[in-house]
């Protein structure tokens, strides 16, 4: 098979995720915050990659922020490794 390049293209920019700080308890809860917001406003269950797009952060400061909010009973998931999917219920 062949690819086509079109030279007239606009060159892509990879995208930038929103940094986050999640150092301080304070910069913790607005990332929870901001992961809720986007788990609830979804129309569907959620992936982490799906919520780092909208929320920003790294797959670490993620996982541990969903943890967090499935330990306090905010959200659920369904599904394994790369599968997993978040929502409230």
């Amino acid at each position: 098979t062949s690819t086509h390049h079109d030279p007239n293209a606009e060159p892509t920019k990879p995208r930038r995720v929103p940094s986050v700080n999640t150092r301080t308890r304070a910069g913790r809860q607005r990332y929870e915050a901001a992961l809720l917001r986007a788990i609830t406003t979804a129309a569907r269950p959620i992936s982490a990659a799906e919520l780092r797009t909208i929320a920003g952060g790294d797959d670490v400061q993620a996982r541990r922020a969903l943890n967090r909010l499935i330990d306090a009973g905010k959200v659920q998931y369904q599904g394994v490794a790369r599968w997993t999917r978040y929502f409230v219920g």
